[in-house]
């Protein structure tokens, strides 16, 4: 899943990436930043995009997205967080 800054409802809360190794390395980034909400990390190159709203996905393989951390009733499950 992706988070495109570009469409409604998603909004960067930096101008640039930060690099990341993986998935849980961004998560990890987001939640040391204030203001942090959710990210979305492009897995080829690193890009770890640290934003203050993610509420209009797209479907895409390239990418990890997803909260600052999961929900008390969550759990990491993979590279996602489930029920």
């Amino acid at each position: 899943m992706r988070y495109d800054s570009h469409k409604a409802g998603n909004s960067n809360l930096l101008k640039d990436y930060r690099q990341a190794a993986s998935g849980e390395d961004c998560q990890a980034i987001c939640q040391q930043e204030v203001g942090c909400a959710c990210f979305t990390h492009r897995i080829s190159t690193g890009h770890c995009w640290l934003m203050t709203a993610c509420e209009t996905p797209d479907a895409d393989e390239r990418y990890i997205s997803g909260p600052v951390a999961c929900r008390s009733e969550e759990r990491r499950v993979g590279k996602e967080c489930r029920s």
